[in-house]
């Protein structure tokens, strides 16, 4: 399977224009979090997940120079956005081709990022209806730039670039975790995950209202993520942001709801203290 590259990680070394343009598409990609956040209402509190995610995203800090997965990350994020936004039932076919055109994009730079074809799926169901066109007009949307990319690659006769995308092989080699630094952090941050899910889960669900699907689609989005990270070849650490995004969102929810804000406080500051010590420790 080919992965197309825009930049190489050693080309963004020594040149201040390619770092400038990794700032800005960082700065790209925490305003959509907080945009998607906002316009969908997946928090009462919106200042939360976006301070968890930051602090996660510091944890992994040196991984963050990866310009290539990291504008895979915003095109996810571009997908997502008119995913969540289905639950609005306005416009609904063409945010369902929208969603499907970015992840196309995305597919082109990481073709295991089709998973998130389900997300798509997934608030259909959720939050629409099943049907011819509500399944067709996703993969009208995804096929677009793949059609304008073959159709590159046919006359400069290098169609074997795009059917190499086709070829999905994935490495079972988690080696690159086994450190005392992403132990650490996944006991930590998981551990908080799997307290926030238990513990609003139940909560969540015994109120029938449309809050209640959209913590249902971030379960499964929280599910999708994984299976990214899990099938992805390449690891480095930033492929995890594709986790963070549904976690800072479900710890949120759960810290929000708690009575005694002396212990959110404790539980943040927890939290960006790891993330600053851990990188002097290990």
């Amino acid at each position: 399977m080919t992965q197309l590259t825009v930049i190489k990680p050693a080309e963004t070394e020594g040149f201040l224009l390619p770092k400038l343009g990794l700032l800005m598409l960082f700065g790209l990609f925490l305003f959509l979090f907080n945009f998607i956040i906002v316009k969908n209402k997946l928090t009462r509190d919106n200042l939360y997940a976006f301070l968890l995610l930051v602090i996660f995203l510091g944890t992994v800090s040196n991984s963050l120079v990866n310009l290539n997965n990291l504008l895979v990350q915003v095109l996810i994020l571009l997908t997502l956005r008119k995913v969540y936004s289905i639950r609005k039932l306005n416009n609904v076919l063409s945010k369902l081709f929208d969603s499907g055109l970015w992840l196309g994009v995305a597919f082109l730079l990481e073709p295991f990022s089709i998973v998130f074809l389900l997300m798509i799926y997934a608030a259909v169901v959720l939050f629409y209806e099943v049907s011819v066109k509500t399944l067709l007009i996703p993969i009208l949307g995804f096929c677009s730039p793949l059609f304008l990319f073959f159709t590159y690659l046919f006359f400069v006769d290098q169609t074997d670039i795009f059917y190499s995308l086709f070829t999905f092989t994935t490495t079972y080699d988690f080696s690159s975790y086994d450190s005392v630094f992403y132990s650490t952090s996944f006991f930590l941050f998981f551990g908080a995950l799997f307290v926030a899910i238990i513990s609003r889960t139940p909560r969540v669900f015994s109120v029938n209202n449309k809050f209640r699907r959209s913590w249902f689609l971030l379960l499964f989005h929280l599910a999708v993520a994984l299976a990214f990270v899990l099938l992805i070849k390449q690891r480095d650490g930033s492929e995890l942001i594709a986790v963070f995004i549904p976690m800072s969102i479900i710890i949120a929810n759960w810290l929000q709801f708690l009575k005694k804000k002396l212990f959110v406080d404790l539980i943040l500051l927890l939290f960006l203290g790891y993330s600053i010590a851990i990188h002097f420790i290990v």
